[in-house]
């Protein structure tokens, strides 16, 4: 038998015994029949499960008793089972009475049985019945009960069958937890809701505020479910929604209660399954025991504010201990109220705030006997508020009279504060406690008993019957207290009033301590007194009862009224360790002094040293001058030794329990919350003194300024009395966010002076941040930048969001800030937004700017196109608050800039309707961004702001306010466009532009937040609403927006740190420059690049495949024009698809890029770049198509003129070979019989003269000569005699490379003019220039050698154009040499020399080159080949060789020959890629590993190399390290290159070879032609095409069929192998010296690729970034060194210049000429008669972008290592001074220089 509900249905097989308005109903007018067809019944009983009313029922199966039939029609009874023991007539009489609105009647009779266990009732009426039995559930008196309709007779038959039920629940062992009807009845509930995962105390913060898009959707389209409503509830809560309990779920249209039941079976199985009908008190209870401890102080104190009853005692149903009560004493401990209290002057009232457990107060309880026809809910909000009070729930609430199943037994509270005297109806505080359900039946006497402990009074309602039937169980009850109000809910007689007395006076006398017991009466009479009447009366009485008693604590009563069976959810063992710990802290910090001394004696690292530390960072931020930022920078680091050497005893307590919790979170948390409490327990008794101190020296001051006769001394004493005052509170108002403040002071010294932390007996900096960032990922809050010193401890900060980034997997995360004034409510704002925790207290506002990480609903989130996991809430102080009022426009400008910048949204607050004040902050925003967007006219400045006026009361005023916003969006612009022109920027003209605003769409209008007089003020629902729907737009808005890309927290990080940087130099221009944007920009670049390799590799794969092939099957010169024209063509339309590919391969990133607000600036530059790329492409297959058609044209033309002679060779050869057959010849003999036909036969009959190319090639004498005399036009004389010296050029005897030849050159000091002083200092040994000079010629020499090298190991002729190429790269090379020097100039005899010397080593490498070139590449190697395969056949026809064996061998030298041309061809692109892979792919890279490598071997000559031409460096540096690849022995890659390109042709051939095989399996055998025919099919057919004349031979061979095709397949097969593993053995032989490479020269691309740009820093020597040509964006360079570095002095004090450039544009410093070579005077080295500022660098180097820093420990540390470690040796090179480093540099580890290069150039 299945039972699920505690319904159940009787029913006789063959008979039914009829139910009112149920089954055997029948139509209105017709006999009802007590017998009924049994079939419909019979199918019934076979459906399973049953349906009835909705619910899985019982049907019972019995045999009939005819007698026993009725028509219940006439006689109106139910049974009622399952009631409890003490049930009487009365409670049951009145019960249904009294629910006529919900089901019931008057009453006829009540029969009880069993002991009251069950009863039947007779109603008057039979509709009394009927509507009961449609309700749903069935619950009397808080009991679920069974109910039966039955006539008498039938129901004694139906009982005694009756078979008691199981409740069948899904999950058996989670209900064994449950306890008997109401434990499953709360399960029940718990399912319903969907929360059975979530019980119990698994609801978490984070679980309630993850921000859902959607949130205000399904509330208004009615789509809620069950299992919406607890969601609902609790995000109403957090946005303290005062009707958050007043949630009802939208009934359906077949609902339960509608449904008709007619006279048909099918309703069993028609009636909806679940009924919605829960009582909201019950939802409330099972929500809150399923919210975690700390959950449920946030859901307490949002219930204060929406002056909802708060829970106190509840029934916790999740032990073994049946109905365990609990009281809920934790979530109270987060509860402060404000209450005022009368001072000696009894005219004033002092407010004090108080922990709620704290306060002194009276305490009165409210019960119910029975069940009277008088709401005692309702009777306490009217005694809380007149009016409009739903402080406690009653049934004129929304589904108030929803039976309550589980909240009867619980004890709700709330208060009532002191305010005013005069309008206050108690004198004192009081507290009010509602006692849910019947004190006679759902309150134990263990219970009664500790309530009675636990206040001074009780008011019980009561019915007068109750009183008079039951006087022993109400007296019984009444003497358990010591103060009762009994309230009469009825009219009363005179004779009652005298039973009253009666029972008044027996109560009184049974009592053993005098009770005090006060009745009163709800009626005068027969007459029901009004609300207002009775609460006169109540209160009356209520402080009549109370005057004797004295106020308490609520802690103090607790310790009084200790009961074992009464639980605390404070006796959790957790709760108590964190409870003990947090004694331990607070024990500490009152060892160490007062609460009002606790800011300085806790916590002095932060209290004394931060303001000196933000004060000196503002000054080292703007300082220019670099001895003082010396200074500064020492004294800042002496500051951050004295805070490590200050850290209190109480704050290594604090860390240590820290760490000790950090293996349980939840005593960490209870940890902080403890200590929070005690901290605030303290504050509490200084504070309010100290406030109130406050306000009468400010009213003391008002007087003053008022007077008549004003004295300005008492005014300005009487202000710096108010300035103390206010130290003196913000000195107390010490909270625990201060030690996490000092704590990241801390680690903030220790980061930045790299302090081992074992030394200072602290936790590692690893663990520490691994801590905090876990509480921060868990939604606490983290403080960016200190509002007292504006200082931002940002190595701290990016360490702990770090560990943050980690445990949020790197999701991506929207920044939303808020501005607004001070006390604007911007913090509350947010609370109520997100249900974030940041400080709201009038008077004690947010301070610095704070940031609360808030999860989102991913589920939500997913369906949008702009997607992020997390919002972070950015929270400020207000602007123009009164105690910075001295540097308050400053403070304002940064923190708004800040805030603004940081936001990828911005909520500006408004407090009313007036829009003057936010309005000057936003001119301060604007003109920031514009200065910003100087960094770069393409940069994308735009942000998004939200206008949000608060405190508007008009319904219209969106209407009101258009011509007011109107004019602050004209005035905006205005200001907008004179900004931008004042920083010279045009195109920005207005406000939109610069920040997003649209205003009809960005503005709304908040209603006040209060609602009501305190103290019952509750949040304005209407304020929660707004709110919540303004989130949800704001949401959907930054879900949407286009263009826009969010960022990690890493980068969050970053951009914050450039803002703060750019607003304490006051420079924003360059401000991000250093971090995210490098970043982004090293990001795309790198995929840009990789995405342009992979287009032109393509299309150089594609152009040796396609060009290779088209000109293979062109066998006539004059076609040749017409298959080039359509390679040409078809290359180029595969290079258009791969262009378009790779176009939306990069806009595909750009658009799904996080930083695609970024880069979009460099979009159209990197579109640029592969359409440049594609024009180079363009000529490259031009170039090679061309070349192809000449080499095709070539062999077409030697094998038509050779073609008879070929014959007549071929025909001799046989001759002789048939001649001498079958004799045993030695290969020498060989040798000579086949040379003496090859030349008498084909070389004397063959023209084999050099090509037209090849005549008229000129030597490369002469070329050179050529090249010198363009060169040297305006010197002809002194060349012409350098030549004569040299006869002409003749070629150097003993010089075999250019590298340190510098001495053979034969140049002295003649051919360099110095200076007079430069002359003095070499007399006396001041200066070696020559030495200097030496070395950098040696330098270029050894660069030269390299170039010579690449030129000479690509497989193609040095053309005129090379040479010119080369000697214009020296010419550079040599100025470079004179960069930054003014001392001495080189004479043209110097140029001379160097040119002449290289041409006379140069010129004969290259002519030999071309020798050699022209010699593989002429008609010369087209013969050889041939002789090659003639002799293959003479001799194997000599050796008497079969057929096949020749035709294989020629086959194979055929095959042999392709595969390494092809091999050759496709080498330098797969070498180039493999090389690639295992060097640094993108310029920044190379610098941090050159520079990584330079530190390692610390060799002086290798870093200044390095300095001088990072270029010509680098270039060396690729070099060599992709020569060690080549020449790697374990993976070398040329024959592992080449390895796999022979694999894949010979594999193909030998697939394409058995195809053959296979074609001709069981057919006749081919010819040799046909065979060759079908084979190079197959090869084309697979992209290899071999020319057909080079299988000549093999036709040649026989003109019959092939005799064994299987025979020949296997021999080329053989021999194939044996010519691949040939050709594999000769390209392992091949090295980085001897590789000769196809086409390009793998190493050159590569370096062309990697480092781009040769430009260089004209004033430090530092590359450009930048790794490609970039003609239309200017240079820049990541980090700059100091100047020094390139032998920069003072030229005063020849002290050696340690300022960087980037900190000289900031400064008032100036720089002769020659520091940037002399450029104002292009063309002449020589003065310009001035000097030049480096702030005005840009008049010469236009081009140059230089980020200017205050601080070089931020962009230089490297290079400031590497003058402190090469001071000795940077002076002897330079011959400068270099005494005066700064200490800081010399404590610059190696470590630490390394990670600065990671850190710059990996951003």
């Amino acid at each position: 038998m299945r039972t699920e509900t505690s319904s159940q249905i009787i029913y006789e097989r063959g008979n039914i015994a009829s139910k009112p308005d149920s089954i055997g109903r029948q139509a209105k007018g017709e006999e009802t029949s007590s017998q009924i067809n049994v079939e419909p019944v019979n199918r019934l009983m076979d459906e399973r499960p049953l349906k009835g009313l909705g619910f899985d029922v019982d049907v019972d199966d019995f045999v009939s008793d005819t007698s026993l039939v009725v028509e219940p029609q006439n006689i109106p009874r139910i049974r009622i089972s399952g009631l409890t023991e003490n049930t009487n007539k009365e409670m049951l009489t009145m019960f249904f009475e009294l629910e006529e609105k919900k089901g019931g009647g008057k009453v006829k009779n009540v029969e009880m049985g069993n002991k009251g266990k069950f009863a039947t009732i007779e109603f008057e009426e039979k509709a009394g019945a009927d509507a009961f039995m449609l309700r749903d559930p069935k619950s009397i008196l808080g009991m679920d009960v069974r109910v039966e309709v039955f006539e008498s007779a039938f129901a004694e038959t139906a009982h005694s069958n009756q078979v008691e039920r199981d409740l069948a629940r899904p999950d058996s062992s989670k209900a064994k937890a449950f306890n008997e009807t109401e434990g499953q009845t709360f399960y029940q509930i718990l399912q319903r809701l969907g929360l059975t995962d979530k019980f119990p105390g698994k609801i978490s913060m984070r679980d309630v505020i993850a921000v859902d898009p959607n949130e205000n959707i399904e509330e208004i389209n009615g789509k809620l479910s069950l299992t919406d409503i607890p969601w609902l509830v609790l995000k109403r809560l957090m946005c303290a929604h005062s009707e958050s309990r007043d949630i009802r779920v939208p009934e359906e249209e077949n609902s339960a209660d509608s449904f008709n039941l007619e006279d048909s079976i099918s309703c069993f199985t028609e009636i909806p399954d679940v009924n919605q009908d829960i009582s909201p008190l019950d939802i409330f209870t099972v929500v809150f025991q399923c919210c975690d401890p700390f959950m449920k102080q946030i859901f307490v104190q949002k219930l204060y504010l929406c002056k909802l009853a708060v829970p106190f005692l509840y029934r916790y149903w999740g032990t073994n201990e049946k109905h365990c009560p609990v009281l809920s004493v934790w979530p109270l401990r987060s509860l402060a109220i404000e209450s005022k209290q009368s001072t000696a002057n009894k005219n004033e009232m002092q407010g004090s705030e108080s922990d709620v457990l704290d306060l002194q107060t009276k305490v009165v309880a409210f019960g119910r006997l029975g069940r009277p026809r008088y709401s005692k809910s309702k009777l306490i909000n009217s005694l809380l508020l007149s009016q409009d009070c739903k402080t406690f729930f009653n049934f004129d609430c929304p589904s108030g009279m929803t039976p309550r199943q589980l909240s009867n037994g619980q004890i709700e509270m709330f208060w009532l504060p002191t305010i005013d005297e005069r309008k206050d109806r108690f004198q004192d505080a009081l507290t009010i406690l509602n006692l849910r359900g019947d004190l006679g039946q759902d309150f134990s006497q263990d219970l009664l008993y500790f309530i009675s402990h636990l206040i001074d009074s009780i008011l019980i309602i009561i019915d007068l019957d109750t009183v008079l039937v039951h006087s022993k169980m109400v007296k019984d009850v009444l003497l358990q207290f010591s103060s009762v109000i009994l309230i009469i809910a009825d009219p009363i007689s005179h004779d009652e009033i005298k039973l009253l007395q009666s029972f008044r006076s027996a109560v009184i006398s049974s009592s053993k301590s005098e009770i005090n017991l006060q009745i009163v009466r709800t009626h005068k009479g027969t007459v029901k007194q009004n609300v207002v009447d009775m609460l006169s009366s109540i209160t009356k009485t209520i402080l009549n009862q109370l005057k004797t008693n004295k106020t308490m604590s609520f802690v103090d009563r607790l310790s009084r009224a200790k009961l074992a069976t009464v639980h605390s959810d404070e006796e959790d063992v957790v709760c108590q360790q964190g409870m003990l710990e947090a004694t331990e802290v607070i024990k500490q910090m009152k060892a160490e002094g007062e609460p009002s001394v606790w800011k300085q004696r806790l916590t002095p690292v932060y209290g004394k040293f931060t303001k000196q530390l933000g004060q000196l960072s503002k000054d080292r931020a703007r300082e220019t001058d670099f001895t003082e930022g010396v200074n500064i920078d020492e004294k800042l680091n002496t500051l951050r030794r004295q805070q490590i050497e200050s850290i209190t005893k109480t704050v290594r307590c604090f860390l240590d329990i820290l760490i000790k919790s950090n293996s349980s979170p939840s005593v960490l948390e209870y940890f902080l919350c403890w200590l929070h409490i005690f901290i605030e327990r303290e504050k509490r008794q200084i504070l309010p003194r100290l406030m109130h101190e406050n306000r009468s020296a400010w009213e003391k001051l008002k007087e003053l300024k008022s007077a008549d006769s004003q004295v300005k001394e008492e005014i300005e004493k009487q202000e710096i009395i108010i300035t103390d005052i206010e130290e003196n509170i913000d000195e107390a108002s010490f909270a625990v966010q201060h030690f996490f403040r000092e704590i990241g002071h801390i680690y903030e010294a220790i980061l930045q002076l790299n302090v081992n932390t074992e030394k200072l007996r602290l936790p590692n900096v690893r663990l520490m941040s691994s801590i905090i960032g876990r509480l921060v990922a868990d939604g606490h809050q983290l403080e960016l930048i200190d509002g007292e010193s504006f200082y931002m401890p940002y190595l701290w900060i990016k360490t702990v969001l770090q560990k943050v980034d980690i445990c949020i997997e790197s999701s991506k995360v929207m920044t939303l800030g808020v501005l607004g004034l001070q006390s604007s409510g911007k913090s509350t704002l947010l609370n109520t937004m997100f249900g974030s925790q940041f400080s709201s207290r009038t008077g004690r506002c947010t301070r610095g700017i704070h940031v609360q990480l808030i999860p989102t609903k991913s589920e939500q989130i997913c369906k949008f196109s702009n997607v992020f996991s997390y919002v972070l809430i950015v929270d400020t102080e207000g602007l123009r608050s009164p105690e910075l009022s001295h540097m308050q426009h400053e403070h304002d400008n940064e923190l708004a800039t800040v805030i603004t910048g940081l936001g990828d949204i911005t909520m500006l607050n408004i407090m009313g309707e007036n829009t003057s004040e936010i309005r000057d902050i936003l001119q301060v925003i604007v003109h920031a961004f514009l200065r910003l967007k100087m960094t770069n006219e393409k940069l994308d400045i735009r942000k998004s702001c939200a206008f949000i006026h608060q405190n508007v009361t008009d319904t219209s005023a969106s209407e009101n306010m258009v011509s007011g916003l109107s004019k602050l969006l004209q005035t905006l612009d205005e200001m907008t466009n004179e900004s931008a022109r004042s920083e010279g920027i045009l195109d920005i003209t207005t406000f939109n532009q610069v920040i997003e605003f649209d205003i009809n769409n960005q503005v709304w209008y908040l209603k006040n937040l209060w609602q009501g007089n305190p103290p019952m003020a509750r949040v304005n629902y209407e304020y929660s609403e707004t709110v919540v729907d303004i989130k949800c737009k704001i949401m959907k808005k930054a879900l949407t927006m286009k263009n826009k890309s969010y960022k990690s927290l890493n980068d969050i990080i970053e951009q914050a740190h450039s803002l703060w940087k750019g607003v304490l130099s006051e420079d924003f221009v360059f401000s991000f420059r250093n971090s995210l944007e490098i970043k982004a920009y090293m990001e795309m670049e790198s995929f840009v690049q990789d995405e342009l390799w992979r287009l032109e590799s393509i299309i150089r794969d594609k152009l040796i495949q396609i060009s290779q092939n088209g000109f293979a099957t062109c066998n006539r010169n004059e076609n040749l024009r017409t298959v080039a024209d359509n390679l040409t063509s078809g290359l180029n339309e595969c290079l258009i698809n791969e262009k378009i590919q790779t176009e939306a391969n990069i806009e595909t990133y750009f658009d799904g890029n996080k930083y695609k607000d970024i880069i979009i600036q460099w979009k159209n530059i990197q579109q640029t770049r592969v359409t440049i790329l594609c024009e180079k492409l363009q000529q490259i297959i031009k170039g090679h198509v061309e070349k192809s058609q000449m080499k095709r044209s070539l062999e077409i033309l030697t094998d038509t003129c050779q073609e008879k002679h070929k014959e007549e060779l071929r025909k001799n050869s046989m001759d002789v070979a048939n001649r001498y057959k079958g004799q045993k010849l030695s290969s020498q003999k060989i040798d000579e019989l086949f040379s003496a036909i090859w030349e008498k036969t084909f070389l004397d009959n063959v023209d084999t003269s050099p090509t037209s190319t090849e005549k008229h090639r000129k030597k490369m004498r002469i070329i050179f000569r050529t090249c010198l005399e363009n060169i040297f036009k305006k010197h002809l004389a002194l060349l012409k005699e350098a030549l004569k010296q040299t006869v002409d050029l003749t070629p150097l005897p003993n010089v075999k490379q250019l590298a340190n030849s510098f001495n053979e050159t034969e140049i002295n000091d003649t051919d360099i003019s110095f200076t007079i002083f430069q002359n003095i200092k070499s007399a006396v040994g001041w200066s070696d220039t020559m030495k200097y000079v030496r070395d950098r010629v040696n330098q270029i020499f050894a660069s030269v050698d390299g170039k010579i090298k690449e030129l000479c190991q690509v497989n193609d002729e040095v053309t005129e154009m090379s040479v010119n190429k080369l000697l214009h790269e020296l010419d550079s090379s040599i100025q470079a040499i004179l960069t930054g020097e003014s001392k001495y100039n080189f004479k043209k005899t110097f140029y001379v020399k160097i040119y002449v010397h290289v041409s006379r080593h140069v010129h004969p490498i290259f002519e030999s080159h071309n020798d050699m070139y022209f010699k593989t590449h002429g008609t010369a190697i087209i013969l050889e080949k041939y002789r090659e395969q003639q002799k293959i056949s003479f001799e194997s026809h000599l050796r008497c060789r079969q057929v096949e064996d020749i035709v294989a061998k020629l086959f194979a030298h055929v095959i042999e020959s392709f595969a390494e041309e092809w091999t050759s061809q496709s080498m330098p692109n797969k070498v180039t890629d493999k090389l690639l892979a295992k060097l640094p792919d993108v310029k920044n890279r190379v610098i941090i590993v050159i520079c990584t490598d330079l530190l390692k071997e610390g060799n002086f000559k290798n870093f200044v190399k390095y300095i001088v031409d990072p270029h010509m460096y680098a270039s060396s540096w690729i070099t060599e390290k992709a020569n060690q690849c080549l020449d790697d022995p374990k993976e070398p890659v040329i024959a592992s290159t080449a390895s796999s390109l022979l694999i894949e042709i010979f594999g193909t051939v030998s697939k394409c070879v058995q195809e053959v095989k296979r074609k001709y399996d069981g057919k006749s055998p081919p010819s040799i032609g046909t065979w060759l025919e079908y084979f190079q099919n197959l090869m084309t057919s697979s992209y290899y095409c071999i020319p057909s004349e080079r299988f000549r031979n093999v036709r040649q061979e026989t003109s019959s069929s092939i005799e064994n095709v299987e025979y020949l397949t296997t021999t080329i097969l053989d021999n194939l192998r044996k010519s691949e593993e040939k050709l594999a053995a000769k390209f392992k032989l091949q090295t980085s010296r001897s590789v000769t490479w196809a086409g390009f020269n793998p190493i050159s691309r590569i370096i062309k690729k990697v480092w781009g740009c040769k430009e260089q820093c004209s004033f430090c020597g530092e590359p450009c970034a930048k790794s490609q040509d970039h003609g239309d964006s200017n240079h820049y360079s990541i980090q700059h060194r100091p100047s020094c570095c390139k032998g920069i002095r003072n030229t005063g004090t020849q002290n050696a210049c340690l300022s960087s450039c980037e900190f000289d544009i900031q400064s008032d410093l100036s720089h002769t000429c020659g520091v940037f070579n002399y450029i104002c005077h292009a063309g002449k080295r020589k003065y310009c008669g001035k000097t030049h500022l480096y702030r005005d660098y840009k008049t010469y180097l236009p081009n140059w972008d230089i980020a200017p820093t205050s601080n070089m420990h931020d962009s230089s540390k490297y290079w400031m290592w590497f003058v402190a470690t090469y001071k000795d040796e940077l002076k002897n090179h330079y011959n400068y001074k270099i005494d005066h480093i700064p200490s800081s540099w010399k404590n610059i580890t190696k470590s630490e220089a390394q990670q600065s290069l990671e850190k710059i150039y990996s951003a």
